[in-house]
């Protein structure tokens, strides 16, 4: 990290989630909090961005942890991260601190996408670490997580340039063009 403040940020972060997830066990038996480090040293890899990093960490606790709720989030963490993490749950159709309404997830994600391309590149590197344990899966899952993955997440790891990573308004700039010249924000 450049400063102490970014380090308290991560390891605020870091310290919440694995408290949070400390009774959880993902399908394969492991520590829940190894799949969220796991997707935070992913993308600190990949992009060194501070609160995109932060987000990692917690990008499950709202969705995973019953007494934590998404303005918990927004109320330690900040509107930046707070919005990742929310754009990334999946039991919200609307958002904690916006106005705009959703009919379906797909819509909620390609908005959240256009306002912060963070959110894309959180929910990219959580797939790629899910796929990578998709095994642990009962079968039915293992199959639709794979058709999802190729379906929807592999053709935007390559319109965002995931695995070769750009700058963050390279990747947005990417996004923008792509939502625009196929009509999706008619979503």
């Amino acid at each position: 990290c450049e400063t102490v403040a970014d380090f308290e940020i991560l390891q605020k972060a870091f310290d919440y989630a694995q408290e949070a997830h400390k009774d959880h066990l993902r399908k394969s038996g492991e520590p829940y909090f190894r799949h969220l480090y796991e997707v935070g040293k992913r993308i600190w890899g990949k992009y060194r961005d501070v609160e995109l990093t932060a987000a990692a960490f917690l990008h499950d606790t709202v969705e995973d942890c019953d007494d934590v709720a998404t303005g918990d989030i927004y109320n330690m963490f900040g509107d930046t991260i707070g919005f990742m993490v929310d754009a990334v749950s999946k039991c919200n159709f609307d958002f904690y601190k916006r106005d705009e309404k959703f009919k379906d997830k797909t819509a909620r994600f390609l908005w959240a996408g256009q306002q912060d391309v963070r959110v894309c590149l959180l929910k990219l590197a959580d797939r790629e670490h899910n796929i990578s344990t998709v095994k642990h899966l009962k079968p039915n899952k293992q199959i639709r997580m794979s058709f999802e993955t190729q379906a929807v997440y592999e053709p935007l790891k390559k319109i965002l340039s995931y695995d070769n990573p750009v700058t963050l308004q390279e990747t947005s700039d990417k996004l923008t063009t792509f939502i625009a010249e196929n009509k999706l924000s008619d979503l």
